[in-house]
Parts: C-alpha cells; sequence; structure tokens
C-alpha cells in the first residue's frame, strides 16, 4: 500500500516542478520498515523531492547501492521515464 501512495505523490511532485517537497523518511519509525526497504520505491524522484540523506545514500540518483523496486506499476514507470 506505501507503494501506491508514492506512485501518486511522485505524480504530484512531477507535475508541480515549482515546488520544492522535503520527503520525510515513512515507514522507518513505528512502522518498522528498513531505509533499504523503502528508498528504492523513490528510485528516479524528480529534483524537486528532497530525499533524506539515508536514502540518497542508497540511491545515489538512481545508481542504486540497494535495488531499485523492480515491480512497479505501468504509471510509476511512466511518471520516471518523463522525468
Amino acid at each position: 500500500i506505501i507503494n501506491t501512495h508514492v506512485i501518486r505523490f511522485l505524480d504530484y511532485a512531477k507535475a508541480n516542478l515549482d515546488i520544492t517537497f522535503k520527503v520525510t523518511a515513512i515507514g522507518t519509525g513505528l512502522a518498522g520498515y528498513k531505509h533499504s526497504d523503502i528508498a528504492p520505491m523513490f528510485c528516479g524522484a524528480p529534483p524537486n523531492c528532497k530525499l533524506p540523506w539515508e536514502w540518497k545514500r542508497l540511491i545515489d540518483n538512481g545508481k542504486a547501492k540497494v535495488p531499485c523496486q523492480t515491480k512497479r506499476s505501468k504509471r510509476l514507470r511512466t511518471i520516471l521515464q518523463d522525468h
């Protein structure tokens, strides 16, 4: 379910490049996910998304140190390809 919301967020961020988004490390607190679980969902995020340093070091501008999520929906692939 997190992935669904990430897709919607990335779509919105791409459509609003004039707005800067300071993304927090969602899911890595009480929810119990690791940074390496969530960060790959944000591989290829548009430049107006300022990601947490924990994620930046893992995905490093698309050169992921963890595998980028491979089971993306067609919509997410379209968003990231258009970027």
